[in-house]
């Protein structure tokens, strides 16, 4: 990011998260490692936008692909298993790296279909759940640093 940020066109950044970040996998460890990038992505984003840095991030969400780590993608086709070749993956980070208007998007891939979740569907969800009238959580915290810089008080953890 130092060195995207002194870019006059400043950057793009395409994170690689899962499918499992959204949706059940009783997988733990794996499961709770790529909920954490997609709350990195939305954080980073989040971040970036408030500094007025020129930098985009977006994040993939792909399903079962072939690679390393499904070596056995035929079991996994054997038993009704969607697998998709890493090539559909790829066109996905193309996408978002092509497309300058895409930023904070969130793009599931399965069996070399498209669909991007984010916007689409994980925000407005959220905006259906939350309680009327309640501001969003980057809003408060900009007025909470806002006044504590008026009053001198640190509010960071201790």
């Amino acid at each position: 990011m130092h060195h995207m940020r002194q870019q006059p066109q400043g950057g793009d950044i395409v994170i690689t998260t899962s499918a499992s970040a959204y949706q059940p996998l009783c997988v733990a460890d794996y499961t709770a490692s790529k909920h954490g990038v997609l709350g990195f992505m939305r954080g980073m984003n989040s971040s970036i936008q408030q500094a007025s840095i020129p930098i985009r991030i977006n994040g993939i969400a792909p399903s079962w692909t072939e690679s390393g780590i499904l070596a056995t993608h035929e079991m996994f086709t054997e038993v009704g298993g969607l697998v998709q070749p890493a090539s559909a993956v790829a066109r996905s980070v193309a996408l978002l790296m092509a497309d300058q208007e895409r930023n904070g998007q969130l793009i599931f891939s399965e069996a070399g279909r498209y669909w991007e979740v984010e916007d689409a569907i994980l925000k407005p969800a959220y905006l259906t759940v939350r309680t009327p009238g309640a501001q969003a959580l980057d809003e408060t915290l900009s007025k909470v640093m806002a006044l504590a810089d008026e009053t001198g008080v640190n509010v960071t953890a201790q």
